[in-house]
């Protein structure tokens, strides 16, 4: 004996996923408004960088300068930061924000100097430069640490 079929499995499946549409357009209504996002953006992006900051620390703490597979990991960490940077400069911020986004965008911008000096560093093979370099990171990391933390209260606040 066969199981009874819907009448409409078709218009069934339809529905369904009209529902499912409509369920998330409704999730998406939701209060996460413009300000939100942004905090949010900011605060996964300072958390993002951070972790990528931390490695580059192991690794500097490890430096083996003329080894290729440090020197390739180094690169790779130096790269993921230069992206996060390309990231966050495509950033508009909302108009609440902007003095803060200035702000980051400027640590971005000491960030990004501290990785050509570091990079420079590895090419003359300088462990001293090296270190100077990564001094001048770990000053953009303290900040990118602090304005996350200040990110994350003004998002728990606003909840």
């Amino acid at each position: 004996m066969q199981a009874k079929r819907p009448p409409y499995p078709r218009m069934l499946h339809r529905l369904a996923a009209l529902l499912g549409v409509l369920l998330l357009l409704a999730a998406c209504a939701l209060p996460f408004n413009e300000e939100r996002r942004y905090l949010s953006m900011i605060v996964t992006h300072a958390r993002s960088t951070a972790q990528i900051l931390q490695e580059l620390q192991t690794l500097t703490t490890q430096a083996n300068l003329g080894d290729r597979v440090w020197e390739t990991n180094v690169n790779g960490q130096l790269a993921a930061l230069e992206l996060q940077i390309a990231e966050i400069r495509t950033v508009t911020p909302p108009a609440q924000f902007a003095s803060f986004h200035q702000r980051y965008l400027d640590t971005m911008n000491t960030l990004e100097q501290g990785i050509s000096l570091y990079s420079q560093a590895m090419a003359l093979q300088n462990n001293q430069q090296l270190r100077d370099a990564f001094a001048r990171i770990q000053q953009a990391q303290q900040t990118i640490d602090t304005m996350g933390q200040q990110m994350q209260a003004t998002m728990e606040a606003s909840q």
